[in-house]
C-alpha cells in the first residue's frame, strides 16, 4: 500500500513535499504487524496499522534529520551523507 506523509507536526521543521512512502502489513499474525518505508532514504518504522507505522515512521525521519544535521559533514560516513542529502530535498527548518 502507498502512503503519503505531508506533515512532519514538529516545530522546528516542515517539508518541502511530501514523501511518499511504502507500508507492507502482515495480518495473518494475531497482532498485525506493518511497516512503513521511505525507500529513498533508506528508513523504516513499524506499527500495528497502516497509519500507526506511517506515524512512526514521521518521527524517525524527524529524528534522524535531526540528529544527521547536528553533525560536520565530515564527519558523516557515506550512508549517512546519502540519506541527509535525500533528508535535505524533502526538508527544511521553519
Amino acid at each position: 500500500m502507498v502512503d503519503q506523509i505531508d506533515d512532519l507536526n514538529d516545530s522546528l521543521i516542515c517539508l518541502k513535499k511530501p514523501i511518499i512512502v511504502l507500508v507492507h502489513c502482515d495480518t495473518e499474525d494475531v497482532t498485525p504487524n506493518c511497516i512503513a518505508r521511505f525507500y529513498g532514504a533508506n528508513i523504516s518504522a513499524s506499527g500495528e496499522s497502516v497509519s500507526g507505522a506511517t506515524e512512526n515512521l514521521i518521527d524517525v525521519i524527524t529524528l534522524k534529520f535531526k540528529t544527521l544535521r547536528s553533525f560536520k559533514s565530515a564527519d558523516l560516513g557515506t550512508e549517512p551523507k546519502r540519506q541527509l542529502a535525500i533528508l535535505n530535498s524533502f526538508i527544511m527548518e521553519k
